[in-house]
């Protein structure tokens, strides 16, 4: 019997183990903040830091093809929003890339931001927003910023229906923009 438990407990911190590697494969992590609703997600290559929603559905951590995204799915998953980060300079071919991926979705589409802002935490971004009617019929946004540092674009992705951006829906985008920051 001691011999069971012992060779059942080795197995146990074995696997510890592995799933404690595989929650680093990703690197970026979710910790706690000062604010109730929102944990900062922080990655280090390259190193930043943004506050995100605490109230998804579920957090999903992808390395796509070499670039990493943390998605987060409200509503039932009908709306999305996207922390991701590509080895590129060119922030324009990251925008092209990001809205290749749901224009066959959208007809009608208008452009309702192409601009460079400054945020609230003094970080310069490329803002692009679109609106467009979906498969359902429906108008939808596609929300995008996009940080640019070094080898690296760093992009904010929001895809909502056009009538739940308000309230806490619109704070979350708001506040993750604005709370995006460089490190180091």
């Amino acid at each position: 019997m001691k011999k069971l438990f012992s060779v059942s407990a080795l197995a146990l911190v074995l696997l510890s183990l592995i799933n404690l590697a595989g929650d680093y494969a990703f690197a970026g992590e979710l910790y706690l903040s000062d604010l109730d609703n929102y944990w900062y997600f922080i990655e280090e290559q390259p190193y930043f830091e943004v506050l995100v929603p605490s109230s998804a559905e579920r957090y999903v951590q992808k390395n796509l093809f070499g670039a990493k995204i943390l998605e987060m799915t409200f509503n039932n998953a009908s709306i999305i929003m996207e922390v991701g980060v590509i080895k590129s300079k060119n922030i324009k071919a990251v925008q092209d890339s990001i809205e290749a991926r749901f224009k066959p979705a959208f007809s009608n589409k208008s452009v309702i931001a192409d601009r460079q802002i400054t945020t609230s935490n003094d970080e310069t971004a490329h803002f692009y927003a679109f609106r467009g009617t979906g498969l359902d019929s429906k108008t939808w946004m596609l929300r995008t910023v996009f940080f640019q540092k070094g080898d690296y674009v760093v992009y904010l992705a929001y895809i909502i229906d056009n009538s739940k951006y308000d309230g806490d829906y619109a704070a979350y985008w708001i506040q993750a923009v604005n709370s995006f920051g460089w490190l180091k």
